[in-house]
């Protein structure tokens, strides 16, 4: 009873008059969760990262991707920190996210290549752009759909990892390496699921 008592409060926090639920003819569980819960933006680009195949840390760094919270070079210096601003990867532009995810030169070239690898002909977008192609084009549950997030959270993780490598360590490879290493990877994680085992 104390709990019934107790869970009152939070329908008055939430802008609702308990004599209109108690009125109402009907009740809904769902209605009234989601009523408590508020208004929350629905993100087109979450089908990227639900029920995505890729390894845990993969999909931890194109979740801040998606929403440009990595530590890129250009975030660095907003928040004071002195830092070279170019890109390790090509050694020209300003690191930033929509630089790094796929308009550097290095990256261009790996994501070309497993664009070339799914069987999909076209250019490489920068990263908004991208984005708004896998959200409009990748839809179901079907292999291929899951194959190509697999993919591109593949590339978004070994790209951001091959920068980290080039500033941390001083080592570079190059975007073949990269690239077979991501096929690779993406064949160990499909080989556990059967309609991707298939795909591939």
């Amino acid at each position: 009873m104390k709990k019934i008592l107790h869970a009152a409060k939070y329908i008055i926090e939430a802008g609702l008059e308990i004599e209109k639920i108690l009125m109402a003819e009907t009740y809904s569980i769902s209605s009234m969760y989601n009523q408590l819960r508020g208004d929350f933006t629905n993100e087109s680009w979450k089908r990227l990262i639900c029920n995505n195949k890729g390894c845990p840390k993969w999909i931890f760094i194109m979740y801040l991707a998606l929403q440009e919270r990595l530590s890129t070079k250009d975030r660095m210096s907003k928040w004071g920190i002195q830092v070279e601003q170019t890109c390790p990867l090509c050694e020209q532009d300003m690191e930033s996210h929509q630089h790094l995810f796929f308009s550097c030169k290095n990256s261009t070239e790996i994501w070309n290549k497993i664009l070339t690898w799914l069987g999909i002909t076209r250019q490489v977008y920068s990263w908004e752009p991208e984005v708004e192609w896998a959200t409009r084009n990748v839809i179901g549950k079907g292999a291929k759909a899951e194959l190509y997030m697999l993919s591109m959270t593949g590339a978004v993780y070994h790209v951001w990892i091959e920068r980290n490598c080039r500033i941390f360590q001083q080592v570079k490879r190059g975007s073949g390496d990269i690239t077979r290493q991501i096929i690779c990877e993406i064949h160990c994680r499909g080989s556990i699921h059967s309609k991707l085992k298939k795909e591939l």
